[in-house]
């Protein structure tokens, strides 16, 4: 019985390392034309919601305001974040997400995801200074493009949110082209076992 115990463990534990291996290891080529064709340059106005987390167990309402741009050969991606608890609608936190999608010369058309989310300690009532200093980077991910269609792409990152305490082996993230001025973008950040623990999903509109 122990042998047979023993051995489906090994096994499930075979599988969660192949899945995650092919997960993040498949990169994926995406010109930068089609990834604008998708994220296109401008300002887009949003909302979304986060799902309960141990540090905000009500979930989250967000309102966004993200402004992309173009920027040594890639894309910029600037996002005012204004969380608010779900449940009580008190207001958590301000918020600033940073994020920049690079190519490398040596990579071909693959995309390259790197980001940073800032926060100032006073907009959120309840933190530490001591944890959450002014303008300290409080988030951050990095990651590469593994998939896309005519109206989707896809990356899987490593990092960390601040709404959380867990650290992220496998942050999946779409975009997703709706309709010419709607984009969805979703976050399902996994553990080392693939389960997924917080989902992230915004909303946006573009209004220029």
């Amino acid at each position: 019985m122990k042998t047979i115990a023993v051995t489906l463990a090994m096994t499930v534990l075979l599988l969660v390392v192949v899945k995650y291996v092919f997960t993040h290891r498949n990169p994926v080529e995406i010109p930068l034309d089609q990834l604008e064709g998708i994220l296109a340059p401008g300002t887009y106005e949003g909302k979304g919601y986060y799902s309960a987390t141990d540090i905000y167990p009500g979930g989250l309402n967000v309102k966004l305001h993200k402004v992309v741009s173009r920027k040594n050969g890639g894309l910029s991606v600037v996002t005012n974040i204004k969380a608010y608890d779900a449940k009580t609608n008190k207001f958590a936190y301000d918020a600033v997400r940073e994020g920049r999608f690079d190519y490398k010369p040596s990579h071909g058309k693959e995309v390259f995801i790197n980001s940073l989310s800032f926060m100032d300690s006073r907009s959120a009532p309840g933190m530490s200074e001591a944890k959450f200093p002014n303008e300290n980077v409080v988030s951050s991910f990095h990651g590469h493009s593994i998939g896309k269609n005519l109206n989707r792409v896809a990356f899987s990152s490593t990092g960390t949110w601040h709404i959380s305490s867990h650290n992220f082996t496998h942050i999946y993230n779409e975009i997703t082209k709706v309709s010419p001025t709607n984009i969805v973008e979703t976050f399902a950040n996994r553990n080392m076992f693939e389960m997924t623990l917080v989902t992230m999903t915004e909303d946006y509109t573009k209004v220029s």
